[in-house]
């Protein structure tokens, strides 16, 4: 086994630094596996897919072969910068109307995904909820470009936890605890999960030989195992059974897409790298663009001075964000416009430093797109507030080249549909959920239509083009504003990656708005003055109230050093010297 230099999961995290390579990820079993295969003469993208399919296995409730993910690269040796993109596509049989909508709770029957009611959930648990997955394509496709190593020794050290099993640990106990009755509800789910009907204890250890079965299919055949070989043909039976859409045509016909031109911004004089069209990357560039006009360094990043600045642009940014983003495939979407320095300068003058907002109107981006184009109009709006893609991990790589990537894959809601394939430890996605269940709205269900979501994967160049930082997170809406608050408190605070990560948060969305209790009753006080109503939350070992951030800073010299989160099952991992 290749010796390692590795952090631990406690609540104060410990820095781990190299100039041989590093992997950071939300389960730090995950992040030893990416580092073995660095130490096997890995190269970042090598690291990257083993630690992913690694994740899959000993972080089951946010991601997985099942669901999506999307991977920024940048190699300095050659310039090249790519995006990987293995979003989900909603199956070819799914149409605006195919989820019953239960208006009598008392909640709103308009509005992103989560907040509209669907009778049985049915968007969120069981095999309607499932869309096409897209992250092995996505994947293999990063390592066919770029990888060193054989596929099959890459996806090695996920075979060996899911064959050999691994110590549960206490947030991954408390995870299945907590979504028992789900888990429940499917007998294949139920087995590898809930043995004698009990969730495990921590300390126990977890096997998964059918997962390992599955893996060691895609190591020997490539994705076509998953899209078209005897894995799809299980997942096609499966659906079958259990009355769910997906077929055999939607896996076949699936293919991830290349963008050899990531979304690109600036934020003061360094270039931002992250994910292009529906995810979280258009917002974050937004929220960057109006901070730009504020000295924040000036300003105390826990003082309630900055954050009501934070408060404020995250406020307008969201507004923006919720009245047009879809897939521009079916519904134009001014993204050129919301990038637009010059649509952030127009709605920073909204912004006082002496008063909240509140309720603020959408802008219009459309004027600031390059190619004129007019408004579509005004379609039925969306109600705000609550976040999206609940369970969802990142990855972060970098190796001696100074290769760098930055990756997000998610299940969506946690444990995804809860629908295990028999025979296969796959679990499969809640991506139907991700749309908006009422016909007519942005985001609504379509074939073959790619749902809006929060990923933002990012990198961070200098000045002179060398990488800086690769960050991202898990949380939903809250994988936005936690990705900015940490490029704000490295880039312009100062902070190492570690330091930004571990600071207290604050998130605003819509009717949504929240303050971490460690930023002290005063600060949440005065930010009431200012006409803030957030709630105050507190984190909590295995389950965290804000976005799980990890992260990557590689210094001048190329050495990097580690950042993740202090309230989850994190860690960090390089080659020893």
């Amino acid at each position: 086994m290749t010796d390692l230099v590795t952090s631990k999961p406690v609540h104060k995290q410990t820095v781990v630094s190299s100039d041989r390579g590093l992997v950071t990820a939300n389960q730090h079993l995950a992040a030893e596996a990416g580092a073995t295969i660095l130490g096997q003469g890995g190269n970042a993208v090598d690291a990257a897919v083993a630690t992913a399919f690694a994740v899959g296995v000993v972080e089951p409730g946010a991601s997985g072969i099942g669901g999506r993910g999307y991977l920024v690269v940048h190699v300095p040796a050659t310039g090249d910068s790519v995006v990987f993109d293995g979003h989900e596509r909603a199956p070819i049989a799914a149409r605006p109307d195919m989820f019953e909508i239960e208006d009598d709770r008392g909640r709103p029957t308009s509005g992103w995904g989560p907040q509209v009611p669907v009778k049985g959930d049915a968007n969120a648990v069981g095999h309607l909820a499932v869309a096409v997955p897209g992250v092995v394509a996505a994947l293999y496709e990063a390592h066919r470009r770029y990888g060193r190593l054989p596929w099959a020794q890459v996806l090695a050290p996920g075979i060996a936890l899911a064959e050999d099993g691994f110590e549960v640990s206490v947030p991954f106990a408390l995870g299945i605890a907590r979504n028992r009755a789900k888990l429940a509800r499917f007998p294949a789910t139920a087995a590898l999960f809930l043995a004698d009907g009990q969730p495990p204890l921590p300390g126990s250890r977890l096997r998964m030989p059918d997962l390992a079965r599955s893996y060691r299919s895609i190591a020997e055949e490539g994705p076509g195992a998953l899209y078209r070989g005897a894995l799809a043909r299980a997942i096609v039976e499966e659906m079958g059974r259990g009355g769910g859409i997906l077929c055999a045509t939607d896996l076949t016909r699936f293919q991830p897409r290349t963008w050899d031109a990531p979304l690109r911004g600036t934020y003061r004089d360094y270039e931002i790298l992250t994910v292009p069209e529906a995810t979280g990357g258009i917002t974050l560039l937004q929220v960057l663009n109006l901070l730009e006009g504020f000295d924040l360094a000036s300003l105390d990043p826990q003082g309630a001075a900055s954050l009501h600045l934070l408060l404020e642009s995250l406020n307008v940014a969201f507004v923006d964000r919720l009245a047009v983003l879809d897939d521009p495939a079916f519904i134009p979407v001014p993204f050129d416009g919301l990038a637009s320095k010059a649509f952030a300068a127009e709605r920073r003058t909204l912004i006082s430093a002496e008063r909240s907002l509140g309720d603020v109107e959408p802008g219009d981006a459309w004027p600031y797109e390059p190619s004129g184009a007019p408004s579509p109009g005004v379609l039925p709006g969306r109600v705000a507030g609550g976040a999206t893609d609940r369970d969802t991990t990142q990855i972060c790589a970098v190796d001696a080249d100074r290769m760098v990537v930055s990756l997000t894959q998610s299940v969506i809601d946690p444990y995804g549909s809860g629908v295990v394939v028999p025979g296969t430890g796959i679990l499969l996605n809640s991506a139907m959920h991700n749309f908006t269940p009422v016909p007519g709205q942005p985001g609504a269900i379509a074939p073959w239509k790619r749902s809006v979501h929060n990923g933002v994967p990012t990198i961070v160049l200098g000045r002179d083009g060398a990488p800086v930082l690769a960050v991202g997170g898990a949380g939903g809406t809250k994988i936005i504003t936690g990705v900015v608050q940490v490029l704000v408190n490295v880039l312009d605070h100062g902070m190492t990656v570690q330091e930004a990560i571990d600071a207290p948060r604050v998130h605003h969305e819509g009717n949504l708005s929240e303050v971490d209790a460690r930023l002290g009753g005063p600060v949440v006080e005065q930010l009431r003055r200012l006409g803030h109503r957030p709630a105050v939350v507190t984190s909590e070992y295995g389950r965290p109230a804000f976005s799980r951030i990890n992260g990557i800073q590689v210094a001048a010299d190329g050495r990097a050093a580690s950042g993740v989160d202090p309230f989850a099952d994190a860690g960090a991992a390089a080659p020893r010297a």
